[in-house]
């Protein structure tokens, strides 16, 4: 996309496909990826966007409205829907559940499985429940506000870790009695980076070496 292509059109190209195949039973995982300070944070709408205006609002933010717009509000009279919502970083070698408040009681509790029909599956993470497109998007912007961010001189507000933000909806006919199950994963990957464009040192630098790593 080039630099003057408003968001509602990244959007439309990148993302809409995913609420279609969403409501299909489609699993999904859409890649934020480039350089340090190059808009992948704000393309995603994986930031604090309780003060972002309308226009500028990104992929996420866009994508869960019209999930219920188009797909859970008009099937509500027929199924029965569960929405649920995770939130993960990568920092370093940790993973740290970013809607889990009490960290310190869930530090080590997470780990990474291979399971035989679901592939790689996350043990250990909080899923919350949400009914309307307001309570999926506070979640977003509690994980948001609580994501490892540090100043570089290339970007204010690097993001110091890759974060995984999760929305899975179960879709159940009682008529029939059959689930139709599916996820979408939005990864905002921190940005690869040299430390001397960027001007990391110690602590800010080893995250830099183990970002370019991943």
């Amino acid at each position: 996309f080039d630099p003057d292509v408003p968001q509602e059109q990244v959007h439309e190209d990148a993302a809409w496909p995913l609420v279609e195949g969403l409501g299909q039973g489609l699993n999904a995982t859409l890649l934020a990826y480039g350089q340090t300070s190059a808009g992948k944070t704000y393309t995603l709408g994986s930031c604090r966007n309780a003060a972002v205006p309308e226009e500028h609002q990104g992929i996420i933010p866009r994508f869960v409205n019209a999930v219920f717009r188009d797909i859970i509000y008009p099937r509500q009279d027929k199924v029965e829907t569960t929405i649920r919502v995770s939130f993960l970083e990568l920092h370093n070698e940790d993973i740290n559940d970013l809607l889990d408040f009490d960290p310190a009681k869930s530090k080590g509790a997470i780990s990474i499985r291979e399971d035989p029909s679901q592939g790689v599956v996350v043990l250990g993470v909080r899923e919350v429940a949400v009914k309307r497109p307001a309570e999926l998007l506070r979640c977003l912007e509690q994980g948001a506000v609580r994501r490892m961010t540090a100043a570089t001189q290339m970007n204010e507000q690097s993001s110091r870790s890759h974060a995984i933000f999760s929305v899975a909806v179960d879709q159940t006919c009682p008529n029939r009695g059959e689930t139709l199950s599916a996820k979408v994963r939005f990864a905002d990957l921190a940005g690869s980076e040299r430390a001397k464009k960027s001007g990391t040192v110690g602590e800010r630098f080893r995250e830099g070496v183990s970002i370019n790593q991943g």
